[in-house]
């Protein structure tokens, strides 16, 4: 009986992975023909900076290493084990990823290459297909990492190891064995690497406090154009996320140093947030902490990196969204005012879009809006009339 495990890849922040088979060849002691030299991996990818162990299983003795390129990559060697490791800083090309050749040579001149690539960030990818695949109980499997950062985590769910056992990773290979008839839900495989341990959370220096007298640098009771912007192709995590107010950036700290150098994702999921929403959210801080403490007239969500003169030449006005096509959602309230609820999107990203606007609580719950803006709301033209703007200290 076939029964499909399907795996689930999770990446986040930034370094590479990779792994390898080893196996135990008795080298012949009788002179014959040279054997083919073999390695386990021909080809690797990592960050700057990182290395990883390549192990020959195969061979003829006597092994020694020739890297093409040393400013790409360095590799030396214990027994049959080779260490190559991608050179710090190295220059990279226009998309970010370079690449050289690790020559392996052994006493009889046999040879193996491995190609190393180098980049900033990988995705992380594997040879199996993301639907899942069918084992026969008792079938094993090699799955191999493609693609990746480093420091790589399997897990399976509590319970699923009398189904299938997944054992040790030997550099980018993990190998899967069928044990038992799984019924009708498959085994769900999660593989992390470095960028998916990475916290990229951020604080602004400033708060803005709506209902405090003692409210600091920004002024309670008034209206303020708030822009978080997420750009996958800077080069480092602290220039990817920024924070605008009224149009200024504003500075923004690490909550972990530790990844503030290292290069973002290339794309961001939006809704993972944890908690039981599953949701985008805007104007709330996670499931039901901290809502409804301000007001908000309008909330939007762009699918691309706004510049700063694009924000503040769009802040105080009210838009259509069918002249913006990278506008996938837009709501408009009335001055603020509203309920918390999830509300259908007017804008290009379809019902695929699933976000939260969370306002001060009142009877109201949903915004009206239409074709024409600004829209009324049972015939109160007036509710929808803009706010304060420019927004000001």
């Amino acid at each position: 009986m076939k029964r499909k495990l399907s795996f689930l890849f999770l990446s986040a922040l930034t370094i590479p992975f990779f792994m390898v088979s080893c196996s135990d060849d008795k080298e012949e002691q009788e002179v014959k023909p040279a054997t083919d030299l073999v390695v386990d991996n021909n080809s690797v990818t990592l960050l700057q900076g990182d290395e990883i162990t390549v192990s020959i299983t195969s061979g003829n003795g006597d092994y020694y290493v020739k890297p093409f390129d040393e400013n790409v990559a360095t590799a030396t060697i214990n027994g049959n084990k080779v260490t190559i490791k991608a050179t710090e800083n190295s220059q990279l090309e226009e998309n970010n990823r370079t690449e050289t050749t690790i020559l392996i040579v052994d006493g009889r001149k046999k040879v193996a290459r491995v190609l190393v690539r180098v980049a900033k960030l990988w995705d992380l990818t594997v040879d199996a297909p993301e639907e899942g695949f069918d084992l026969f109980i008792g079938e094993k499997r090699l799955v191999k990492i493609l693609t990746g950062n480093g420091d790589y985590q399997i897990s399976i769910p509590e319970g699923a190891d009398k189904f299938l056992e997944v054992g040790e990773l030997s550099g980018q290979v993990i190998p899967l064995t069928a044990k038992f008839e799984t019924g009708a839900d498959p085994v769900n495989i999660t593989i992390t690497d470095k960028n998916g341990k990475s916290d990229p959370r951020f604080r602004s220096q400033q708060t803005i406090y709506c209902d405090d007298s003692e409210g600091g640098r920004k002024t309670p009771g008034k209206w303020y154009h708030i822009a978080i912007v997420y750009d996958g192709t800077k080069s480092s995590t602290k220039e990817a996320y920024k924070m605008y107010i009224n149009g200024v950036r504003e500075t923004l700290t690490p909550a972990d140093n530790s990844y503030e150098d290292c290069a973002p994702n290339s794309s961001l999921n939006l809704t993972d947030v944890g908690g039981n929403d599953k949701a985008l959210l805007i104007g709330r801080s996670g499931d039901s902490y901290r809502v409804g403490y301000c007001k908000v007239y309008q909330a939007r969500m762009w699918k691309r990196a706004l510049d700063e003169s694009e924000i503040k030449a769009n802040m105080c006005k009210i838009l259509n969204a069918e002249e913006h096509s990278d506008l996938m959602g837009y709501w408009v309230f009335s001055k603020g005012v509203g309920g918390t609820t999830v509300f259908e999107n007017w804008g290009n990203g379809g019902s695929g879009l699933d976000a939260q606007v969370c306002l001060q609580n009142i009877s109201e719950n949903k915004p009206a809006w239409g074709a024409e803006l600004p829209a009324t709301y049972n015939g109160d033209k007036s509710r929808f009339e803009p706010i304060e703007c420019p927004h000001s200290y």
